[in-house]
């Protein structure tokens, strides 16, 4: 099988791709594919389904698994990968990891502030689908639920100019796109026989074969779980072969304006825009990322420079400006938080009295609003009735309209309302 998650409008659903490329809807048969649907029983269970007679989905691919916990890496395992970094080969698997969310297969990479020297590398991933603890190599790939497509997108100043460990050059927002899809184990019978290719902007940079790995697969996960225990859903990325930016003669990075393109046999293929740090467009200083996102589940951010007056938050899906709104309000305790007398109410700035304020998008005009919650700072359209907690999505911050479903909404609620949070 190959498993997905599609951004709808609707929101995120499940999908699997059948033989002729599309996304067959899978909400009707499981909620979301979760850290607990890669595990065996829940592998069998979705294989006894004829996707054939499920609805066509169309959409952008979001992460492959709902939650991903644990991105383990491992470095240095091409051996030509390892001389064009200048570093000798290693005796046993280098262990570090990603500490940023999963992103899409196709959502933008943004290059850090500060950055000057942001690379890529194609990846095969390896998702874990159940719990393995001092396994032996030759058992190892029972443990694993399926391979996907990583580009583990890298700072190298951040990874080796500052000392530590190489974890902060490898975990800023945007900087582990996973996917397209969650290829499962019997869909690729021998993991060291796969081809990768990494292009930008239409120039092929990296060619490999797995193949050619220092560490295969299977002794990766062996090695792995004597010194922590796997869980299902966990990933691990298992090294790229040469032809990153650093080891070019010059060097050559990513910058705004780029195109990635990249790939692995059987698993699908990824394509990322790179684009600059997000700058505000009323006072053209930086944003630092705002905890949340819109209902597609990206991130958005707040102006440095100003933000106890204004959240230019950015769907990063559709690119959009969300209208400005008064962000101290945002991050006060529940209890602290009182307009007009009403608990758990947010204000707009230019309109401080108003307790429950409308918040546009600036572009497209869709209407986005605060709403009453147990939970502390949270923004969003309401879709549905106020008791359908199915469709509140709790502590999302900004919901971008367009990613809604199309169900009739409240324009303003009344303030002593409560919404399940």
């Amino acid at each position: 099988m190959k498993l997905c998650r599609i951004r709808t409008e609707n929101g995120i659903r499940p999908a699997a791709i059948d033989n002729e490329g599309l996304a067959r809807d899978l909400s009707g048969h499981a909620a979301d594919i979760t850290p607990g649907s890669v595990e065996p029983g829940a592998l069998d269970h979705l294989r006894g389904i004829n996707i054939d007679l499920l609805p066509v989905i169309a959409g952008d691919y979001a992460p492959i698994l709902s939650d991903v916990r644990r991105i383990f890496c491992i470095g240095l395992n091409y051996s030509d990968h390892a001389k064009e970094s200048n570093l000798p080969i290693p005796e046993h698997p280098i262990l570090f990891m990603k500490a940023c969310p999963a992103s899409g297969a196709n959502d933008p990479i943004t290059i850090p502030r500060g950055s000057v020297k942001t690379d890529w590398e194609v990846e095969l991933g390896v998702i874990i689908g159940t719990k393995a603890q001092h396994v032996p190599e030759t058992e190892a790939l029972r443990h694993v639920a399926g391979y996907c497509v990583v580009n583990d997108v890298s700072e190298r100043s951040f990874q080796s100019d500052w000392g530590g460990q190489w974890v902060k050059g490898k975990s800023c927002d945007s900087f582990a796109p996973v996917g397209p899809w969650l290829v499962t184990r019997d869909e690729v019978p021998d993991p060291q026989a796969l081809d990768l290719y990494l292009d930008v902007n239409g120039m092929r940079c990296q060619t490999g074969n797995t193949s050619t790995m220092i560490f295969p697969v299977a002794r990766i996960v062996s090695f792995l779980s004597d010194f922590l225990t796997l869980m299902p859903g966990d990933i691990i990325i298992t090294g790229t072969p040469p032809g990153v930016g650093m080891g070019m003669k010059p060097q050559k990075f990513l910058r705004p304006g780029d195109t990635v393109s990249l790939g692995i046999t059987g698993l699908g293929d990824q394509r990322q825009n790179v684009v600059a740090f997000p700058v505000c467009p009323k006072r053209k200083t930086d944003m630092t990322r705002f905890t949340g996102g819109c209902l597609c589940g990206r991130v958005t951010y707040t102006c440095e420079a100003d933000p106890a007056l204004v959240l230019n938050c950015h769907c990063t899906d559709c690119r959009k400006a969300m209208g400005s709104v008064h962000a101290t309000t945002m991050f006060v305790p529940e209890d602290q938080v009182t307009i007009n007398g009403y608990p758990r109410s947010f204000s707009h700035s230019a309109d401080s009295g108003a307790s429950m304020t409308k918040v546009f998008c600036e572009n497209c005009g869709s209407q986005l609003f605060s709403r009453n919650t147990n939970r502390p700072g949270t923004l969003g359209l309401r879709a549905g009735s106020v008791d359908d907690a199915s469709l509140i999505r709790p502590m999302m911050n900004i919901y971008c309209a367009t990613a809604v479903p199309s169900t009739p909404m409240d324009p303003q609620l009344p303030a002593h309302s409560t919404m399940p949070g």
